[in-house]
């Protein structure tokens, strides 16, 4: 594994504040407390997002095929719901994960690990979004970087992910 870059240019002025609960409890995210990671939305803006995130302790017995060493595919996740909740702001949509197009991994991300992810929506339509991630600490080591992460949007998923639709 290549040593951890260094990121600095991150902002994590605090001009949201939302507390990720808010969006569990409405359905923006869909997610169980096994991937309830996302603390509070720092910023967020057109083009990007900061969150802070808490990565959750997942049971050995609820791993199954994905167990937790090295690698943690848990906090993977928790780093992608950010551009689930930059679909709402902007669309007022629903979405769900297509793809990711690329993976840096560059140290273990372990539970109870409070990290920030800054994330930027280089290109986005109605129906799509794609987003690139750093997650790294307060003090800027890198543990991984998420490149080309899609979403695909659609407003007819509202009610199955929004059961409250309380966002705007």
């Amino acid at each position: 594994v290549p040593a951890p870059p260094h990121f600095s240019s991150f902002d994590t002025t605090l001009s949201d504040g939302s507390l990720g609960s808010s969006y569990y409890e409405a359905g923006t995210l869909f997610h169980g407390p096994t991937f309830q990671g996302v603390h509070q939305v720092l910023n967020l803006n057109e083009n990007s997002l900061t969150l802070e995130v808490i990565i959750p302790e997942v049971p050995e017995r609820q791993q199954g095929q994905f167990p937790i060493g090295t690698f943690n595919p848990y906090a993977v996740d928790i780093q992608l719901q950010g551009v689930l909740i930059w679909a709402w702001k902007y669309h007022q949509s629903a979405s769900l994960p297509s793809i990711t197009r690329e993976l840096e991994f560059y140290a273990p991300i372990h539970a109870g690990q409070k990290l920030i992810t800054t994330m930027t929506i280089p290109k986005h339509t109605n129906i799509r979004a794609v987003s690139d991630a750093i997650v790294h600490d307060e003090n800027g080591k890198v543990y991984l970087v998420v490149k080309g992460a899609e979403v695909t949007m659609n407003k007819q998923m509202n009610s199955l992910f929004q059961p409250h639709l309380q966002y705007a």
